[in-house]
């Protein structure tokens, strides 16, 4: 099977054949399923939907339909620009191609131009975003703010960042999060993270204490015959005893969402998810992890049954064909929505987490409604980060994207230089004629012997010219070209000068004012994290802090360097910080220092 050649997509479960999903939207089971939510329901329930809160049907009407139209919108306009742009970063070399009459085949070469592009500058970002670079001040917002609750704020948020985990973020840490994100984006344009807060609610956990007890030795009792007492040694021996306590679990988390799983509101005319009117991620989800919520309050998950039952109906979305075409390119041939575990607990139910400022909405199967209740963030739980942002358009553009062209036309020039080198080392020849020679004699060999009656008439070489001559030369120049659209220069990355020379290279100071202009472009994206995501990330942290702390509970947190901190929550409620990013500034202060001051 060849790269592209995917398996067939599934036909899409009919809604007549489910009937638990027909009897909980109550649709007539003579209505044509196509048609059932769209049109009749949606014009009973268009009026009731004004109501500040849904019911589970209408809540249902409006998920289904939201997300119909953001999947449209997103078929129509990116997702062929997405495989694309997985086959460029990939260098998937297309079907190989023959001399015409021949299965001797062509030159087919990979070239990674918008990889080696997009791999340059991900250590420069995630660097500087995860790295000792990383520094955020915590100022005084208002009068009345004392540095004392500033310090306070700052070790909230810092720890925060470096605990990140629980049940979304599983072994994740700060810097896997934001290199995800910062990959995406460079690949597709966008790369998006889910955040919210677990909890607050209890688990019990097992901790460990040690006993200690006297030691004794027995001795004969010094007045009766046969007895002996126990006498203390002196020492103290020591057992260690499991103890079952109870953890409070309240914690941020970030969670990297895949752009092809993600959903946005179309009109949305910007990069701030903020200014969009609602957001879907669809994620399958375990029976055994849905099960788990059953018990909290807010949720209405159905027996593990039922679960199971509508795992066995998932649909495929065009989200799933990218995803399957891109795993195609590396040679996988992959099902996304398959089960291959036989636990029926680990078999994976589509859920739809739609998110608007007023309501937070879980649909399972496209059918049952798990929760329906306000969003208490009053927010739409999303950063998005762009590469490049496009005036008035939520999705942006990708080093690919940028890069396709330049790409495409490296990679013709070096095939064609090649099967032009393959034609002068192996050339034709023509013969008188008349002359019979076998293929395979009349290849070239060493020590090969040739017989004619006359060499010089008989036998005539085919001299090719050499055209292609200036090919690299010409695939240099387009390099160059590439590096001034990004900004991710040779003498910059590697240490070395890119071909075909450069004056500007001769001296020192030269050479510096070219890694200066390459590092101003990285530090603009870095600044654009910061402002985009980093900035966000901090102010929610902080937000919700405040709204899930208990203000009778002194907080106990654990600073960078182990150490134990209390903090008095009067000093976090009262506090109203401002967080000033310097990041991108303190990379731009060491690179003026290392070229020998700043301006």
């Amino acid at each position: 099977m060849s790269a592209l050649e995917i398996a067939p997509i599934p036909e899409p479960i009919d809604p007549q054949t489910v009937p638990v999903a027909r009897d909980y939207l109550g649709i007539d089971p003579n209505t044509p399923p196509s048609t059932a939510v769209r049109e009749g329901q949606q014009e009973n329930l268009r009026d009731e939907v004004f109501s500040s809160s849904w019911s589970d049907k209408q809540a249902l009407s409006v998920v289904l339909h939201d997300f119909d139209r953001a999947a449209a919108y997103r078929q129509t306009n990116h997702e062929q620009r997405w495989q694309e742009a997985a086959e460029l970063y990939l260098a998937y070399n297309a079907h190989q191609q023959f001399w015409d009459g021949t299965r001797v085949p062509r030159a087919n070469m990979q070239v990674h131009l918008c990889f080696q592009q997009v791999e340059a500058l991900i250590p420069q970002l995630v660097d500087a975003i995860t790295g000792n670079d990383l520094a955020f001040d915590v100022e005084a917002g208002r009068a009345g703010t004392t540095i004392s609750q500033a310090h306070s704020v700052r070790d909230v948020v810092s720890y925060q960042l470096r605990s990140l985990g629980g049940m979304h973020t599983r072994f994740l840490g700060w810097r896997e999060v934001v290199r995800r994100q910062a990959k995406d984006g460079l690949i597709f344009g966008n790369g998006i993270n889910e955040w919210g807060w677990e909890g607050p609610y209890e688990v019990e956990e097992t901790k460990w204490e040690t006993h200690n007890f006297p030691q004794f030795v027995q001795i004969p009792h010094p007045e009766i015959p046969g007895m002996s007492i126990n006498v203390p040694t002196g020492m103290q021996g020591s057992v260690n005893v499991p103890v079952s306590k109870k953890k409070v679990v309240s914690q941020f988390y970030l969670d990297p969402c895949p752009l092809m799983d993600f959903y946005i509101d179309p009109n949305t005319r910007g990069t701030n998810v903020q200014e969009a009117e609602f957001a879907i991620r669809r994620k399958l989800m375990s029976v055994e992890e849905l099960s788990d919520l059953r018990d909290k309050p807010g949720w209405k998950i159905p027996d593990d049954k039922v679960l199971y039952a509508l795992a066995k109906q998932k649909q495929w979305t065009q989200g799933d064909t990218t995803r399957q075409v891109i795993d195609s390119i590396h040679g996988e041939n992959t099902q996304p929505t398959e089960d291959f575990s036989l636990d029926p607990r680990l078999a994976k139910v589509e859920v739809f987490r739609y998110f608007s400022r007023g309501h937070h909405v879980w649909v399972l199967g496209r059918s049952h409604v798990a929760r329906n209740s306000k969003n208490q963030y009053g927010a739409i739980p999303f950063t998005n980060w762009t590469y490049v942002d496009v005036p008035n358009a939520f999705y942006g553009q990708s080093i690919p994207d940028i890069c396709r062209t330049d790409q495409k036309l490296a990679k013709a020039l070096i095939d064609g230089r090649l099967d032009e080198v393959n034609l002068i080392l192996h050339p034709q020849f023509i013969a008188k004629r008349g002359v019979f020679r076998s293929q395979s004699a009349s290849r070239m060999r060493p020590g090969g012997v040739w017989e004619a009656d006359d060499p010089n008439k008989d036998i005539t070489r085919v001299e090719m010219g050499n055209v292609t001559q200036n090919a690299y030369t010409e695939v240099a120049s387009l390099e160059q070209r590439v590096q001034a659209k990004t900004g991710v220069t040779d003498l910059a990355t590697l240490g070395v000068a890119s071909a075909g020379g450069n004056s500007a290279n001769r001296t020192a100071t030269g050479v510096q004012a070219q890694t200066n202009a390459s590092n101003t472009r990285s530090h603009y994206l870095v600044a654009n994290y910061e402002d985009q995501v980093v900035q966000v990330i901090l102010e929610t942290i902080w937000q919700l802090s405040r709204e899930f702390m208990d203000p009778q509970q002194v907080l106990e947190i654990v600073g960078p360097d182990g150490q134990g901190i209390m903090l008095n929550p009067v000093d976090l409620l009262n506090a109203d910080p401002r967080f000033v990013m310097r990041t991108a500034q303190r990379m731009k202060q060491r690179s003026g220092l290392q070229g020998g001051g700043l301006n």
